[in-house]
């Protein structure tokens, strides 16, 4: 996907300011609900991210997770050990290498996550029952463009990044 511009932003200052707004009104909107239960589980937003990634790809190692997330392993350590001390990860050696960390999720992290998880899901797919195909793949790309230029997505060109985050789904 090439994210060279293909015309001049059509975009005035005000618009652009609009889009911003937008997604960060939407943001609150879409973590509101997980924020919540989040908290009464005295857990924040790092944990969710945690067990997002481990749910959508188990038995990754440490580094991996912490490479898709973006974080050093130290700023890892507190959120896993606290997962750990929950029960809601578990973690244990690769057997094809003893020094690789891999983590999972509990049966009671599985459930959590759903919990974090399905009203998120259900908010995206009414709106694209609503919107249709078309308006949710222009989205799509808008996104997926962003993630790149902003160098979090696939395809950002980001060559210390472990090569098995990749294989986690967006």
């Amino acid at each position: 996907m090439s994210t060279e511009s293909k015309e001049p932003c059509a975009l005035n200052e005000d618009e652009l300011d609009h889009c911003l707004e937008r997604t960060h009104l939407v943001f609150r909107g879409v973590v509101d609900q997980a924020d919540r239960l989040l908290a009464e589980h005295g857990l924040g937003r790092a944990h969710q991210r945690v067990l997002w990634v481990v749910a959508r790809q188990p038995n990754l190692p440490i580094g991996t997770v912490s490479g898709f997330l973006g974080v050093s392993l130290q700023a890892l350590h507190k959120t896993m050990r606290q997962l750990r001390e929950r029960e809601l990860v578990t973690t244990a050696a690769d057997p094809a290498n003893r020094r690789l960390r891999l983590v999972a999720l509990t049966e009671a992290g599985r459930t959590l996550e759903a919990r974090l998880s399905e009203p998120q899901r259900a908010s995206f797919a009414a709106v694209a029952a609503q919107l249709g195909t078309t308006a949710m793949e222009q989205w799509g790309l808008v996104m997926d463009t962003l993630a790149v230029q902003l160098g979090v997505g696939k395809g950002a060109g980001d060559d210390d990044a472990p090569t098995e985050a990749a294989a986690v789904s967006w």
